[in-house]
């Protein structure tokens, strides 16, 4: 899923980027970071063992 926040109008709408529960997201996920970029902005991301094929 993306969501992303704007100062003047707030979050966003969920966007589903992947829905096939069959092979996204179905096993391990790990090593979470978040940073903030140079607009203020917050990136959130982390490493997932699932197998996409």
């Amino acid at each position: 899923m993306y969501i992303s926040f704007l100062q003047d109008s707030g979050w966003s709408n969920v966007t589903i980027i992947s829905d096939d529960n069959n092979r996204w997201n179905n096993d391990i996920n790990e090593n979470p970071d978040i940073a903030i970029d140079n607009t203020g902005k917050p990136h959130i991301v982390w490493s997932d063992r699932t197998n996409s094929s």
